[in-house]
């Protein structure tokens, strides 16, 4: 039907996460925490070294769920321009609304249809984040906002929390559903480069640990050598 064309799509929670082809310590625990928080009503950020496999396991969350996902690599360079979006030239000399990639999550920019893209942002702490992220902390909330910008018709572009499974269909409001989610890396060995978050950010998350394997030997190089597929790799122990 019409109506169902504009129904926003939900997200089960009820699967489990699907991590077979990737390797961690204490995986059930790991899994155990991401999908605690996410049916909670957590966003997530997943902490670690380089090289953990933080940024394929966000991936395959989003696969675990059905969910459609936008992803980034976050700049030290963001700005609001980036997030949320600002206004750009038109061929015609015209300036129009652009939405950044975290409105893109919400709405298709030339059906104006609802939609649900879960954001996985990558090394999200190289970004200033007040800077680039600004009001969308209380959006991150539930609160309603008001954005300083205007769509093509002439109305002011707010972002506001689903209140129902149907939506009206506009170019000027940017609904976040319920269960929609934002999944953050961050490179803890990195910190020299990276601004540090603040508590009115930090605590909008679930920061979960993806730790480096304490022991490092050939049975655990044998398990990743079979994880990618060529375990008839040659190697010498020394």
């Amino acid at each position: 039907t019409i109506a169902d064309r504009f129904r926003i799509s939900s997200i089960s929670f009820e699967q489990e996460i699907n991590a077979d082809h990737l390797y961690f310590e204490n995986k059930e625990i790991l899994l155990n925490q991401v999908e605690t928080a996410l049916k909670n009503g957590k966003n997530i950020i997943l902490i670690g070294p380089p090289g953990t496999g933080k940024s394929k396991l966000a991936k395959e969350i989003c696969h675990s769920f059905q969910a459609q996902y936008n992803m980034a690599t976050a700049t030290s360079d963001w700005s609001t321009y980036e997030t949320i979006g600002g206004y750009r030239p038109n061929r015609d000399g015209t300036l129009s609304f652009q939405p950044g990639l975290f409105l893109d999550c919400f709405k298709d920019s030339k059906t104006f249809l609802p939609q649900n893209k879960w954001l996985i942002i990558d090394e999200i702490n190289r970004a200033d984040i007040d800077k680039a992220f600004g009001s969308l902390f209380s959006a991150l909330t539930g609160d309603e906002i008001t954005l300083n910008f205007q769509s093509e018709s002439g109305k002011t572009i707010v972002l506001k929390p689903q209140q129902n499974e149907h939506v009206t269909v506009n170019d000027y409001e940017y609904i976040i559903p319920e269960d929609w989610r934002l999944i953050g890396t961050m490179n803890t060995m990195d910190k020299a480069s990276l601004y540090e978050m603040s508590y009115a950010f930090m605590r909008r998350f679930a920061f979960i640990p993806v730790d480096v394997p304490r022991n490092i030997d050939v049975s655990l190089i044998e398990i990743y050598l079979d994880l990618w597929n060529i375990a008839d790799y040659a190697y010498k122990e020394d």
